[in-house]
């Protein structure tokens, strides 16, 4: 299990932590644990979550009291991960360099997308659950890029 490897706190210390962040990329993953602070857990989420991976979630979230965050690409499926995982796990969860601020530093690294990409982050836009997403998917809308998190350790 990724949480609890590469100097991670034991078990029975994982409660004691006051931040989790979750990262849903491998390379990031690796990147972040260098940097990991003493009070917080990095785990891998690998993506959308299967039923096992949502168990383990909620094992975790079973008697954790800090707080719990979510680093994705900045693109649509980066924000329906984080809204489903917010819906059905972690109902504090936050977003971890998510924001307009980091797709704007790296925007010229950001990938073009399509106008039927366009259009379904349109109708997202709409969703109240993606609201915190609002200003970075007009962003999205306006330069018709987005951004994967590989490029914020590449770059």
């Amino acid at each position: 299990l990724a949480v609890f490897r590469h100097g991670e706190a034991p078990v029975r210390e994982f409660y004691s932590v006051k931040r989790l962040v979750l990262i849903e990329n491998k390379a990031n993953y690796y990147s972040r644990i260098k940097e990991k602070r003493p009070d917080e857990a990095i785990v891998f989420a690998g993506g959308h979550f299967s039923p096992v991976r949502k168990q383990l979630y909620e094992c975790m979230r079973e008697g954790f009291h800090g707080e719990i965050y979510l680093s994705s690409d900045i693109d649509l499926g980066g924000f329906l991960m984080f809204a489903r995982l917010k819906e059905e796990v972690f109902p504090n969860l936050k977003p971890y360099h998510m924001s307009l601020d980091i797709y704007e530093k790296y925007l010229k690294y950001a990938r073009s997308v399509d106008e039927a990409y366009l259009d379904k982050i349109e109708k997202a836009r709409d969703r109240e659950d993606l609201a915190i997403f609002h200003d970075v998917m007009d962003a999205i809308l306006k330069h018709k890029k987005a951004l994967e998190q590989e490029v914020m350790i590449i770059k």
